[in-house]
């Protein structure tokens, strides 16, 4: 019974109105993915931080020893749950260095 009360307790005390989101800052890369620019806003993805990366010529980009793509690596790092790799931070990296530094634990 004790139970019942406690769980109606909380439910009662449950907001069930809309919830608010806040908008993105409106700074130039979040962690998130998204990169914004005055001109455009697109979603990054390890596709766009591996070509980024290849444009800067970051070995990051190139396969591993055994044949992974960059982009396998990095949705293999993004699907783990453990890391990120910062895909909007490292999309718009303007060095190797810089793209070194995206990313880390969850």
């Amino acid at each position: 019974m004790k139970r019942v009360v406690i769980i109606l307790a909380i439910v009662a005390g449950c907001q069930c109105g809309p919830i608010y989101i806040p908008q993105p800052d409106p700074s130039p890369v979040s962690d998130a993915g998204t990169i914004t620019t005055t001109a455009t806003l697109i979603q990054a993805t390890c596709v766009t931080a591996c070509a980024r990366l290849a444009v800067l010529d970051c070995p990051a980009a190139r396969p591993t020893t055994n044949g992974t793509t960059c982009a396998m690596v990095c949705e293999n790092v993004e699907h783990s749950g453990l890391a990120t790799w910062g895909v909007g931070c490292v999309s718009a990296a303007v060095s190797c260095e810089a793209a070194d530094k995206c990313g880390g634990p969850l």
